[in-house]
């Protein structure tokens, strides 16, 4: 007869992955190491660079496409089956994207004073290369990290719970535009963002959990980023104008 011991470890292992679909599934020492080394090499390069408008545009693209080179040829994971694992219907890609706008509405009243008043010759611009790199670039880079690799590699080891809190912890202090608002002491600022962040990390979690599409992750991230980097511009339209050099 087969040892007791056997016929008890079935159930758990079906309990802790339920019914997580195995293209989605990242073995646990692989995903921790190909996060770590993509969330260290971002940190160092962008303290060392700290690039802005156009050069940040172009490092970010670089940097995305350097990711999805190095996880494909080296990591081998496929990416691809996980972004289009569930492709959502027109009514459910719009309504998220819908959603996302109307989640971030908050930052109007919060960021529209930034483009008040007198501006540098290159105000537009550099938001405008902000607008890219927050709307186009950033999302699919944080969904296939954060979802699709982190939260991926977490689930299939530990289960739901656990996927949930650490991906989201990392998720949200990740974010380098929480800590100024710590050393210069806006606790105010800080906390609104930190409740914006994780609301919003809730959200790019649960979609990903019960829809199984990356695809809508980044969508939702994309429609919800809009409104951080377009407030400004639009209160540059209402009450701001360039000065010269």
């Amino acid at each position: 007869m087969a040892p007791e011991s056997s016929i008890e470890e079935a159930p758990k292992t079906e309990s802790i992955q339920e019914n997580w679909p195995p293209t989605l599934q990242v073995p646990l020492a692989k995903g921790v190491i190909w996060s770590c080394l993509i969330i260290l090499e971002g940190v160092i390069v962008w303290r060392l660079v700290s690039p802005k408008g156009l050069v940040n545009v172009l490092m970010q693209g670089m940097h995305l496409l350097l990711v999805l080179f190095v996880l494909v040829q080296f990591g081998r994971f496929e990416l691809k089956k996980m972004v289009y694992y569930v492709i959502p219907s027109k009514r459910e890609f719009f309504f998220w994207i819908y959603a996302g706008i109307g989640l971030t509405a908050y930052y109007l009243p919060l960021n529209f004073w930034e483009g008040f008043g007198p501006q540098p010759p290159d105000f537009v611009f550099q938001y405008l290369c902000l607008f890219i790199g927050g709307v186009i670039l950033a999302p699919i880079e944080e969904e296939l990290l954060y979802r699709g690799l982190l939260y991926g590699t977490i689930r299939t080891k530990y289960g739901k719970f656990k996927a949930y809190v650490i991906s989201i912890s990392i998720f949200v202090f990740r974010h380098k535009r929480l800590w100024p608002y710590i050393i210069e002491g806006y606790w105010d600022l800080f906390f609104v963002y930190l409740i914006a962040l994780t609301v919003l990390a809730c959200f790019l979690t649960y979609l990903y959990e019960s829809k199984r599409s990356l695809l809508l992750c980044m969508a939702f991230h994309s429609s919800a980023n809009i409104n951080v980097t377009i407030t400004p511009l639009l209160g540059f339209l209402y009450g701001g104008y360039i000065v010269g050099k």
